[in-house]
């Protein structure tokens, strides 16, 4: 008695639905085929789609609090605290 296994050479992506390859999906060891889920293209196109608006903000708000700190002659935590806190009372009172 001789077992065959299959061995699957397609995938079907989740994101764009189409069949390929396994190559056209990265490599990765834990899943169980050893293949991302989702293919190269659509991978790509999702990294494309992020915007780097987020590390921008962070950035801005960083010297915000920088700058804070130093007019203030305070640490870096406490200006930081002190615009959240008055982030949120100006929000609280918009909402009212």
């Amino acid at each position: 008695m001789s077992e065959t296994i299959e061995t699957k050479t397609t995938k079907t992506c989740p994101r764009c639905e189409t069949e390929r390859q396994l190559d056209a999906f990265y490599k990765r060891s834990v899943s169980p085929d050893g293949r991302q889920a989702i293919c190269k293209s659509c991978d790509l196109a999702r990294s494309r789609d992020r915007d780097d608006t987020p590390m921008r903000v962070s950035v801005e708000i960083k010297d915000m609090v920088d700058a804070y700190a130093k007019d203030q002659g305070i640490t870096q935590r406490e200006a930081a605290d002190r615009l959240l806190a008055r982030a949120l009372f100006t929000n609280e009172e918009d909402e009212a």
